[in-house]
C-alpha cells in the first residue's frame, strides 16, 4: 500500500479536480446510447486499480492495533 501511496495520492488529486473544477463526471455507456453517472467511493476505486484490498489492509490495521494496546 505504501508504494502506491503516492501515485494514488496524485491520481485522486486528479479525479477530484476533474470533478470540482472542470464539472467531468465518470458515466457508463448502457445499451450503446445512454451514458450514465457512476458514483463511487474514490478510496475504493484507486485501491481496486492499484490491486489493494481494502479488507485485507483493515484487518492488518486492527491487528497492529491489538497488537500495540496488549503490549501495555
Amino acid at each position: 500500500m505504501e508504494v502506491a501511496h503516492s501515485a494514488s495520492q496524485a491520481q485522486g488529486d486528479f479525479l477530484t479536480w476533474l470533478q470540482e473544477e472542470k464539472h467531468w463526471e465518470l458515466c457508463e455507456l448502457i445499451n450503446d446510447r445512454l451514458y450514465v453517472p457512476v458514483r463511487f467511493q474514490m478510496e475504493k476505486l484507486l485501491a481496486e486499480f492499484h490491486g489493494i484490498d481494502l479488507n485485507k489492509v483493515e484487518k492488518e490495521r486492527r491487528a497492529l492495533l491489538d497488537f500495540l494496546r496488549n503490549q501495555k
